[in-house]
């Protein structure tokens, strides 16, 4: 597969990263924000650590994709392996920043999982100690992640709209008009969530985190076009989330002009 292709093996010598690499790595990412399940199946317990510690150096650090594959690469050759195996942080002090930085947030395990990707980057690849490293993890998190309807989620370095969690409510109002019965889901189960291999956005369930069948991608300029709409209809009361108030009367036409792609 592209996935497998792209993986530890491909990246030269040289560290040098090649375009295949990057698609792979994009799709590695793309896959598992969608479907953790599905990406694993497609690739190898090797790769997946090798993706993993190259998607925690963008989270930690901001770098771009080859920046990160090459220093992954790199880090697999100086540590002979896995470099997340030689380092550890204290679990009670992720416990503590997860409850500092996101006391509002629902998936708590996940909020931990994410510090602790942060701050073991920062150990083995700065050799920081345990005090600064969960003081830095606590600073990156906050800018690369927030909370929408109780979620915690990685956004990047993305210019998130500042009402994410109102166009998440809207959202997962249109989805669940078009689809709610025909899959039995609420709008209340839906929110809106990141895809950093795509830089887009789609409708997920909150439970289980994956894209609901038929999702669209959203654009920045999709989630302007949809804001417009959710300012219209909120200017007649109808606010999702707020209310039991029919939810828009958004004609067929304008779901496709925005990108939705939801209409029957």
């Amino acid at each position: 597969s592209t996935i497998s292709a792209g993986g530890i093996g491909s990246i030269s010598a040289t560290g040098e990263v090649s375009s295949g690499s990057v698609e792979a790595f994009e799709m590695y990412r793309t896959l598992g924000s969608m479907n953790p399940q599905v990406r694993n199946r497609h690739t190898s317990p090797a790769n997946q650590s090798f993706f993993d510690v190259a998607e925690a150096l963008i989270e930690a650090d901001g770098t771009d994709e080859q920046t990160a594959l090459r220093n992954a690469s790199q880090a697999f050759a100086t540590f002979d392996g896995d470099p997340r195996k030689a380092v550890q942080p204290s679990f009670n002090k992720i416990i503590s920043a997860s409850e500092d930085v996101a006391p509002r947030a629902k998936n708590q395990i996940e909020v931990q999982a994410q510090l602790s990707n942060i701050a073991e980057t920062y150990m083995w690849s700065r050799g920081l100690s345990h005090a600064k490293t969960i003081k830095m993890a606590k600073k990156r998190w906050k800018e690369t992640h927030r909370i929408v309807n109780g979620q915690a989620m990685y956004v990047g370095s993305t210019n998130t709209p500042d009402n994410l969690e109102e166009l998440s409510n809207y959202a997962a109002g249109i989805y669940a008009r078009d689809n709610g019965e025909r899959l039995d889901v609420k709008d209340t189960d839906l929110v809106l969530k990141y895809s950093p291999g795509t830089n887009r956005w789609y409708v997920a369930h909150k439970v289980t985190g994956r894209m609901m069948e038929d999702s669209p991608f959203l654009s920045a300029s999709d989630l302007n076009e949809l804001d417009k709409h959710r300012s219209q209809d909120a200017a007649k009361g109808i606010v999702f989330g707020k209310n039991v108030s029919p939810f828009s009367d958004l004609s067929e036409n304008d779901i496709a002009t925005i990108g939705f792609g939801l209409a029957q």
